[in-house]
């Protein structure tokens, strides 16, 4: 039983697409493949399909110190 809520709360933490990253982060869809394709996030590919868990975008995009927040932080 306990393995079955591990693979529900796993499968509640997984974003499948450029897209679904892209509304989880407030992100513009071409800026998420961009920041995919060179390494900015922490992602992962699943066949031809990008892929983050929510957790790990969370706890990147509100660290001062990843290089994503750095960026928009000298765009804005």
């Amino acid at each position: 039983m306990a393995k079955r809520a591990h693979d529900q709360s796993l499968a509640a933490d997984m974003l499948d697409s450029v897209k679904a990253i892209a509304a989880f982060t407030g992100i513009p869809e071409t800026r998420v493949f961009y920041l995919c394709e060179r390494g900015y996030l922490p992602v992962f590919k699943i066949g031809n399909r990008w892929c983050a868990r929510k957790s790990e975008l969370r706890a990147a995009l509100t660290s001062r110190a990843h290089p994503v927040v750095e960026a928009m932080a000298n765009t804005s």
